[in-house]
């Protein structure tokens, strides 16, 4: 995060901004609805067709995936088309769409070995464009130049916001981090110009925007992973951890006699210290609604824990994810528990 500190991350920073995904092509493959074929809007197409990508995917399992789509698949249609007449989401047949973008794969996977080379020649000349900064003199790779493209928000678990439409970006919504006197890139999308330019050398980015699905949720894109100004991020928080294991000794000798304590706050604390420890889950923090219902361990609820009959073993049975994490189950066969955390089993958990 570019909230770690605020201490000077450059003295000179140039880069060649951002990439844009391509406008999008309407194929003209018509949607079947209540048996008849439909012309979708190009806006609408745009829509539907993203959908279709996910018709044997799991996500046609989630009722809330689907619900969000056609809300919004109803709303474009009724703005591009006063005469539509698509209202009930069980009369839609996606599968001329889904069989069109099948053929475009099988296509894709066909390609000459001439087509193949253009396509390879083609991506490193924008990599040379975009896949570069000049930090206080010297070339640094950058991590991520191309901007999120527009697409059906999927979400950890049972998102609530699963299957909205993530909106295309356009320049507008970038504001780029140049040092003063840099030359300002040139806009890659005709008839735009960027959101602002700045000239902040205590954060580490080049460029951001706000998260089309959740506007307080900001994007950026960063250096590499092996730049010179993400080395010293890395190294420092390293140095944190490398810190921590001259004082791990005495921090489990403190939690394991705090597990035995007679005020609750502290046997609580003592507790979630342990998991952590033993368990290498993330501290959690608190979601609104609007969030996906993954926890860690300061969110954890008893729902989220079974015991097995023998006590000495510990079976946690996510339902829902960990905080970024695709595990949903986390078990641990073989630890041995402490006694002082199986006192817990006899005064605040059910069987």
């Amino acid at each position: 995060s570019d909230k770690e500190d605020d201490s000077v991350k450059w003295t000179s920073l140039e880069h060649n901004g951002v990439l844009f995904p391509p406008a999008y092509e309407p194929h003209g493959v018509q949607l079947m609805y209540d048996g008849r074929p439909v012309k979708l809007p190009a806006e609408a197409e745009e829509m539907a067709t993203y959908f279709s990508q996910y018709l044997e995917t799991d996500h046609m399992k989630k009722p809330q995936f689907k619900k969000n789509f056609f809300k919004a698949f109803k709303d474009i249609l009724s703005e591009k088309d006063k005469n539509n007449k698509i209202t009930k989401f069980d009369l839609c047949d996606f599968s001329l769409i889904q069989k069109h973008l099948k053929d475009k794969k099988e296509e894709r996977k066909n390609r000459t070995k001439e087509e193949k080379d253009k396509e390879k020649l083609e991506k490193e000349m924008i990599t040379k464009k975009y896949g570069w900064a000049i930090v206080d003199g010297h070339k640094q790779k950058v991590g991520n130049y191309l901007v999120e493209p527009p697409g059906l928000f999927l979400g950890r678990g049972d998102h609530p916001k699963a299957g909205i439409p993530k909106r295309r970006l356009m320049p507008e919504d970038v504001t780029l981090n140049l040092s003063e006197g840099a030359k300002v890139p040139e806009c890659p999308v005709a008839g735009h110009e960027w959101g602002g330019i700045v000239h902040n050398n205590n954060v580490g980015w080049l460029a951001t925007w706000k998260d089309s699905i959740k506007p307080e949720a900001i994007k950026y894109v960063w250096l590499g992973a092996n730049s010179r100004v993400k080395g010293k991020s890395d190294i420092k928080k390293f140095s944190t951890a490398q810190n921590l294991k001259k004082h791990i000794k005495e921090i489990r000798e403190t939690y394991t006699k705090e597990m035995k304590d007679e005020d609750d706050k502290i046997k609580q604390r003592a507790t979630a210290l342990w998991i952590i420890d033993h368990l290498a889950l993330r501290a959690g923090n608190e979601k609104d609604d609007e969030s996906a219902d993954t926890v860690g361990c300061c969110s954890l609820r008893v729902e989220h824990i079974k015991w097995l009959k023998s006590y000495s073993e510990l079976l946690m049975c996510c339902d829902r994810l960990f905080e970024a994490s695709c595990c949903a189950l986390c078990v641990c066969r073989n630890m041995i528990i402490s006694p002082e955390f199986l006192l817990l089993k006899a005064t605040h958990l059910p069987e």
